[in-house]
């Protein structure tokens, strides 16, 4: 475990952010992507994508290829468990 930590630690900084807001009527999870892209320093690279565009199973897949995807840094920003997100 110490060896990974390590290992993050001498790691370069990130240079890709992939930024993620899942969906609900009652909350603005996707508003705060440009807060969260604001945050970050420049010269990163960012994308966003925002849930509930498409279908639930599309949505579903694309977040399974961002997680398979090696970015630098992924943020979720939504209602979720170990068992399934939003």
């Amino acid at each position: 475990y110490v060896e990974r930590l390590w290992a993050y630690a001498r790691r370069k900084p990130a240079r890709r952010a992939h930024l993620v807001a899942g969906t609900d009527p009652t909350h603005r999870f996707g508003g705060q992507l440009p807060l969260l892209q604001a945050a970050l320093p420049r010269g990163i690279r960012v994308e966003a994508y925002q849930a509930g565009r498409q279908s639930q199973e599309a949505d579903r897949q694309q977040l399974r290829d961002l997680i398979a995807t090696p970015w630098d840094l992924l943020v979720y920003q939504g209602h979720g468990s170990v068992h399934s997100w939003s």
